[in-house]
């Protein structure tokens, strides 16, 4: 038992057979209230699970929204697979052009102000709305090489470009929820709009977690799911959770 240790011992091994033996040094261990630094097996942590009490508090959920944008700077297969996915089972999608991704300033000249308001449009109107990056069939690598463009250029480029149109809806305050899958695309985004705080809210689905971010004064709802992550349906579950009913 451990009250026969003396009280400057500094580490006591138990010698345990059975899990009553666990939870009697367990009990005495919170009668002493020294139950703060403890090592040991999976029973342990078994049997502290019902030892250790917190503070309970409600939990919190994800809010109904007007509409939903997926917004993928992702180049993982299973994200396009996603993609394709959503896309046959009702979402519009779009595919950024290589200037839109890659043009730096782009977002600064009226063209790219017009892109911004068009897809502003398209969110209100289809509701279930993807944007990627995914290479097409283009040029992009002689782009690169007339605009003098690294790797590191297009890494940077590509989550920045996904976080003007975020910006410019949370800038119009549209309830719009926003996905976005590769976790470069949302640091792009917060990089973008100086953010150092994100708020977690809840998991929608398993490991693709709803969080709340204030930009312009307005409280933007944001979903990040990692690129290769998820199940084939992942978008079109969170679509039936997220989108208020009409």
């Amino acid at each position: 038992a451990l009250n026969d240790i003396k009280s400057d011992e500094r580490i006591v091994i138990c010698d345990v057979e059975k899990h009553k033996d666990i939870e009697e040094r367990l009990d005495e261990l919170q009668e002493k209230d020294e139950l703060c630094i403890i090592a040991g097996c999976a029973a342990l942590a078994e049997a502290l699970a019902d030892k250790l009490r917190f503070d309970a508090v409600k939990p919190q959920s994800y809010r109904k929204s007007e509409n939903f944008l997926v917004e993928c700077g992702s180049l993982n297969m299973i994200t396009q697979n996603q993609l394709d996915y959503a896309e046959e089972h009702g979402f519009s999608r779009i595919h950024m052009t290589v200037e839109q991704k890659l043009q730096k300033d782009y977002y600064s000249t009226q063209e790219g102000l017009e892109f911004l308001h068009k897809m502003q449009e398209e969110c209100e109107k289809d509701r279930c709305l993807i944007i990627d990056s995914i290479d097409r069939e283009e040029d992009k690598k002689g782009f690169m090489e007339a605009n003098k463009l690294t790797m590191n250029d297009v890494r940077a480029l590509i989550p920045t470009a996904h976080g003007h149109i975020a910006d410019y809806l949370a800038a119009n305050k549209q309830d719009t929820t926003i996905l976005m899958t590769g976790g470069d695309t949302l640091m792009g985004y917060m990089k973008l709009i100086g953010c150092t705080q994100i708020t977690p809210v809840c998991e929608i689905e398993q490991g693709v977690v709803v969080s709340n971010l204030k930009n312009h004064g307005f409280v933007q709802q944001i979903i990040s799911k990692s690129g290769g992550f998820g199940t084939k349906d992942v978008l079109v579950k969170i679509a039936d959770k997220i989108l208020n009913q009409k």
